[in-house]
């Protein structure tokens, strides 16, 4: 009673009053004998209040954000606020994008085509030039060719030959025309495709000179033999 009364003597008799700092709804309540609190109305919560700490929260200004709900007499809504939001840690007041990597695109497979097998030396010598043997020289040739999906050659192209002028360019495609292949493969399935490559020479014992010039001379009289009986059937 003490918080609700004050008392003071006035003309020698004591007088009791109103302490003025309660609602006269507790006051009214305390007089007639039950202290009770009138409860407080249920405050609605405003679609700007929740825009304003929602602009608060993400643009990380934490104390910002419980001020309003707090001044608003939402606590609840403060304690939700705090969880919410993160601090901002830099001059910028909104947070940054989170960078995102492409998913990566899946490459296909590609085995380029080769040599099945490289002709061996001796192989080689089939096709020696003839001006290459009489000097006794190699020689070295790179070139491309298209590889077929057979494995097979064509289109055939000399890019360089050294020595020139010897016939190890011809000599080189006429190796290329008649070896296999392995084809360019991708993701497994055989296609068309131009390669680069080179073919060596190296010339083959003396003696086994000595019998190539002889086979390609021999081969020489032959073809002109021919020739010559050809040229004679026609002016009969």
């Amino acid at each position: 009673m003490r918080e609700l009364f004050g008392y003071h003597s006035r003309n020698g008799r004591g007088v009791m009053f109103l302490r003025p700092v309660f609602s006269a709804t507790v006051a009214l309540s305390s007089l007639i004998g039950g202290f009770a609190v009138a409860a407080e109305p249920a405050v609605l919560v405003s679609s700007d209040l929740k825009a304003s700490i929602s602009q608060a929260i993400l643009a990380g200004d934490c104390e910002k954000a419980k001020a309003v709900a707090v001044a608003a007499g939402q606590f609840d809504l403060a304690e939700q606020a705090l969880r919410l939001c993160t601090p901002r840690s830099g001059p910028t007041s909104r947070p940054t994008a989170i960078a995102t990597t492409p998913p990566a695109v899946e490459q296909p497979q590609v085995i380029r085509a080769n040599w099945k097998q490289k002709p061996t030396a001796e192989q080689a010598w089939a096709f020696y030039p003839k001006a290459g043997l009489e000097r006794g020289v190699g020689g070295k040739v790179v070139m491309t060719c298209v590889v077929l999906e057979t494995g097979r050659t064509s289109n055939c192209t000399v890019i360089s030959e050294d020595p020139p002028g010897l016939g190890f360019g011809e000599a080189a495609t006429k190796i290329a025309l008649v070896s296999d292949f392995t084809p360019t493969l991708v993701n497994g399935t055989p296609i068309p495709d131009t390669i680069r490559f080179p073919v060596n020479f190296n010339p083959p014992p003396k003696n086994i000179i000595q019998n190539l010039l002889g086979v390609l001379s021999g081969q020489e009289n032959a073809s002109s033999s021919r020739d010559k009986l050809g040229q004679s059937a026609r002016n009969q």
